[in-house]
């Protein structure tokens, strides 16, 4: 299958295919669990949340281990480290209330919390740089946050960095469908973002999910995101399945630092 380009962001223009591990450094047992997946070959990238229990020694591991890591962006869930700073918290408890009483809180729009929005962004990017040594490979969201109202019109994720895109496989078969997609999608210009992106449960057999053979297909020629949670049981075990070890034996696996 020959190369795809989206209409937009900027897609790679060659195979990749990223199976990215949501929720890094959230908690022991969750970090254990994406590493093991890591060792095995199951997943290829994962996304780190800071100011959370784990978040230090989850950073110790990547480094170590070689994992790929980008930042988890978190404005919902409040920090667990009791070390982190009182502003920080301060910055992300008040955003993260703004969201739990929002009846919509991806799509409404709060004007007074966009200087929260940048404040949490920048908190986290720092945090991240000083466990990390430098920048993430990418910013995806915990709840896919980084795609709400409030966290684009703020400005406040660095143009031209690597981000996550909305789900847009399957294929949307209506035109209502389509054109849909093609509005929030035209939120991501001037970002880098894979061609096509879901989660294992909507591709995966274990989960009433169909068409993860095609989507696999398509990353030889484009480029792929399949968002998994080894620190749910349920994936854990479909990752650790040898059907999923066949699944990904010859493909492009890598992460966000290749998407070209």
């Amino acid at each position: 299958m020959g190369a795809e380009r989206g209409k937009f962001g900027r897609p790679s223009s060659s195979g990749l295919l990223v199976v990215n591990a949501d929720d890094w450094g959230a908690e022991w047992s969750t970090t254990d669990a994406i590493l093991s997946c890591f060792q095995a070959g199951a997943i290829s990238s994962t996304t780190a949340m800071v100011f959370m229990e784990d978040s230090e020694r989850a950073a110790a591991l990547a480094r170590s281990h070689g994992l790929p890591a980008g930042l988890h962006l978190n404005l919902t869930m409040a920090y667990a480290d009791p070390q982190s700073s009182a502003l920080a918290r301060e910055h992300q408890a008040r955003l993260a209330e703004l969201f739990a009483t929002a009846s919509r809180p991806h799509r409404s729009l709060h004007p007074t919390a966009l200087h929260l929005v940048r404040d949490c962004v920048e908190d986290q990017l720092q945090e991240f740089h000083r466990l990390y040594g430098g920048p993430p490979t990418h910013i995806d969201g915990h709840n896919h946050a980084h795609l709400s109202t409030n966290v684009l019109l703020s400005r406040a994720l660095p143009r031209g960095i690597r981000l996550r895109r909305a789900q847009n496989w399957p294929r949307a078969r209506t035109l209502g469908a389509r054109l849909g997609r093609r509005v929030r999608e035209a939120t991501l210009a001037g970002f880098r973002t894979t061609r096509w992106f879901t989660s294992i449960r909507t591709v995966h057999a274990a989960f009433g999910g169909h068409g993860l053979h095609e989507l696999l297909e398509l990353s030889r020629g484009a480029s792929v995101e399949i968002m998994v949670h080894p620190g749910w049981e349920d994936e854990r075990n479909a990752l650790s399945a040898p059907e999923w070890e066949q699944a990904l034996r010859g493909r492009p696996l890598g992460s966000y630092a290749q998407l070209s």
